[in-house]
């Protein structure tokens, strides 16, 4: 089962097609024992190390996936909508010759033998290229300007179809698509990717207070990753990944304060009571989790493991709430809700909602990691958008709310808690209210008099970000690169590239 590789479960068909290929690459190096003979472990994995370098595998999609990344030869004979060709640089197309060390290479050359000669290449380079320009209506082909200091030239393939270059080239060639471009005398395009496309009138843009969030940070970050669907790769993971684990405690105080609904009922609780609660609570979670259909159940010793965490953490965290002195019933868990800011439709997941006996409102979202934030609640960007979205969301629907507060569901005692901020004193533990002079440390009283005051900037802030969204802003700006640590799309914020014309721009090299 080649060490026990994708061999636990009933594998899917990517998973299916990943095995045999790697299967095929162990026969290839089983195979290299007649030309090399006898060798050390070592020298067998690099050289199955190389074996899989090299391979070019990519597996059968199902139905017809809207965007493609192919090699050259894969896109050959396929047809598309539009069609990008990347990569068109002088060192790489057409490709060097390597012709084969195993014949005579005046004898290659004779016979025009692939990769025996720059002519065999140019020729086979024009033919792959015919066939990508009629491909699609539309062709573009680019080519990288600059690999780290080394200024990069394009392929002398693309030399006669460059503007500015040839005069006599016709002003739109399937070769090199313009639209619209300002060119500089040197024939490179400038063209500015500060502002999309707006969201059209009924398009949907997915995210919820995560485009929000991605927005205020960095807006390109918003545009690559809910506009145009960019995604980081998954990593493989053995057992639950840290996104998993924090699904399962929702699910599983979810659970819990559906049954105990109340601070009077946790106080009633036997202690026998209160530990079948948290252990049935637990087994829900985890039941609901291994019937999920996209992925793959827990194995009975993870199960175990992760059983006893759970419950733990259960343990905790109700130790906390038991130390709440004001009275309340949960009445919302895992709400989910439809709004409409600045005319994008948004779902949003609301863990918790509690209501105190004057019949106000404590909005409260879990959180499993130890990264929170507050400080931005007082700025102009709000990068941590999800409490106040929903407070703003609540306020308008003429609902009291009385706090916005994070609960800090870990395993250390320390680290554990309510934090947030509050109308008023007392009504969470550890959680300081707008007066107090910590909280004022971050609402001045000349910007934020009041309780409603918060909510006006939370409000006015919110649809100002959506507004952007709407128009389309995608520029790479931001305050601080630590702000971007958990962007899925970074690499295509291009950072080293902009760092390198900024410290041009400083030397006087470029304009």
């Amino acid at each position: 089962n080649k060490g026990g590789w994708l061999a636990e479960y009933s594998l899917s068909s990517h998973e299916f097609q990943t095995k045999q290929t790697f299967a095929e690459t162990l026969l290839q190096l089983a195979q290299l024992d007649e030309v090399i003979g006898p060798t050390d472990a070592r020298s067998a994995i690099k050289r199955l190390y190389q074996l899989c370098a090299q391979r070019i595998f990519q597996p059968q999609t199902t139905g017809q996936p809207a965007l493609q990344v192919l090699g050259t030869l894969e896109a050959s004979g396929l047809t598309f909508d539009a069609l990008w060709v990347m990569g068109l640089n002088e060192s790489v197309w057409p490709a060097p010759a390597q012709p084969s060390p195993f014949l005579p290479i005046s004898w290659q050359r004779q016979h025009h033998t692939p990769n025996a000669s720059s002519e065999v290449q140019w020729s086979f380079a024009q033919s792959v290229m015919s066939r990508l320009l009629s491909a699609a209506p539309e062709v573009i082909c680019s080519w990288s300007r600059m690999d780290k200091d080394s200024e990069l030239r394009p392929s002398s393939m693309l030399q006669p179809w460059l503007p500015g270059l040839n005069l006599e080239a016709p002003q739109r060639k399937d070769w090199v698509a313009q639209a619209a471009f300002n060119w500089d005398p040197n024939g490179f395009a400038r063209l500015s990717d500060e502002v999309a496309p707006p969201v059209a009138f009924g398009e949907h843009v997915s995210g919820g207070s995560g485009l929000l969030k991605a927005q205020a940070i960095c807006p390109a970050w918003a545009y690559y990753r809910y506009r145009l669907g960019a995604k980081e790769l998954h990593t493989p993971q053995e057992g639950l990944d840290n996104a998993a684990r924090g699904t399962l405690v929702h699910d599983a105080l979810c659970v819990f304060w559906r049954r105990v609904t109340s601070l009077e009922a946790l106080h009633g609780c036997s202690p026998s009571a209160l530990s079948l609660h948290i252990e049935q609570s637990v087994d829900q979670a985890i039941d609901r989790y291994n019937h999920e259909p996209d992925h793959l159940p827990l194995r009975p010793n993870e199960q175990a493991l992760e059983r006893d965490r759970l419950i733990q953490l259960l343990q905790r965290w109700i130790a906390i709430e038991q130390r709440r002195s004001l009275a309340f019933r949960v009445i919302e868990t895992e709400k989910s809700v439809q709004i409409n800011l600045e005319g994008l439709e948004m779902r949003l997941q609301i863990d918790r909602i509690d209501e105190l006996d004057d019949g106000r409102w404590i909005v409260i979202d879990y959180k499993t990691g130890r990264s929170v934030d507050l400080k931005n609640w007082a700025s102009k960007r709000l990068t941590e958008p999800q409490l106040p979205l929903y407070a703003v969301m609540s306020w308008a629907d003429s609902t009291d709310v009385a706090g916005v507060v994070f609960g800090k569901v870990r395993l250390r005692n320390k680290e554990a808690g309510f934090t947030g901020i509050t109308a008023e004193e007392d009504l969470l533990p550890a959680v300081e209210s707008l007066n107090s002079s910590k909280q004022r440390g971050l609402f001045p009283p000349e910007a934020f008099p009041n309780w409603i005051s918060v909510l006006q900037h939370w409000q006015m802030q919110l649809h100002a970000v959506a507004r952007e969204v709407r128009q389309g802003l995608a520029s790479v700006t931001f305050e601080k690169e630590s702000a971007l640590q958990y962007c899925e799309v970074k690499p295509l914020l291009r950072l080293s590239e902009r760092q390198l014309q900024l410290e041009q721009w400083l030397r006087g090299e470029s304009t």
